[in-house]
């Protein structure tokens, strides 16, 4: 019998790399309490993921991507390998 055990499966998400290319065509992104208000996330929890420190969630995505008329694939990082341990 194989029993497969998945280790750090986190998907890392790749929203300030997003910005910093809409900023290199010209946009400079300077969130103000408007942005935050329309997006619904509050700054605190924006920084966070902006520094990857906690994970997005889907809702989060899809706000963030439509802000930013991105799609929310363009938005996260697939894992490029998984761990996984056989039993």
């Amino acid at each position: 019998m194989n029993i497969f055990i998945m280790e750090n499966l986190q998907i890392k998400n790749k929203i300030e790399s997003r910005i910093r290319e809409i900023e290199n065509k010209g946009f400079r992104f300077m969130p103000g309490r408007s942005f935050f208000i329309e997006i619904g996330i509050g700054q605190k929890r924006w920084g966070q993921l902006i520094r990857n420190e906690k994970p997005v969630t889907t809702e989060e995505l899809g706000k963030i991507s439509n802000y930013f008329v991105v799609s929310v694939n363009s938005l996260i990082e697939q894992p490029k390998h998984m761990s996984v341990n056989h039993y």
